[in-house]
C-alpha cells in the first residue's frame, strides 16, 4: 500500500509526469485518479479504466461507485470538471 504526491508550480510538468507514470504502470497496479480538470479521461479509453464524470451523478451515487471500485480493485478516472466548488 503506497501513495504518491506530485507537487509543483503551474507549468512545471506535473501532468506530463503523472501521465507517463500512469501509462507505464497501467495494468500492474490499481489506479484511482481524481482529475479536477479532465486531463486524464483518455486513460479510461486507452487502458480500460472506468471513467466517471462526477457532474453527472449525485454524491450518493459517486460514493456507491467508490465502494464498488474498492471492492473489485478496478482502476478509475474520476473527472471533476464541471462540478461546483462546494
Amino acid at each position: 500500500a503506497t501513495r504518491l504526491l506530485v507537487q509543483g508550480n503551474s507549468g512545471s510538468g506535473k501532468s506530463h509526469l503523472l501521465r507517463r507514470l500512469l501509462e507505464r504502470s497501467a495494468g500492474q497496479v490499481q489506479q484511482i485518479i481524481i482529475d479536477p480538470e479532465g486531463d486524464f479521461v483518455t486513460l479510461g479509453e486507452r487502458y480500460g479504466h472506468v471513467a466517471i464524470t462526477a457532474a453527472d451523478y449525485s454524491v450518493t451515487e459517486v460514493a456507491r461507485f467508490a465502494a464498488r471500485i474498492r471492492e473489485h480493485r478496478t482502476s478509475v478516472v474520476l473527472d471533476l470538471e464541471g462540478l461546483e466548488m462546494e
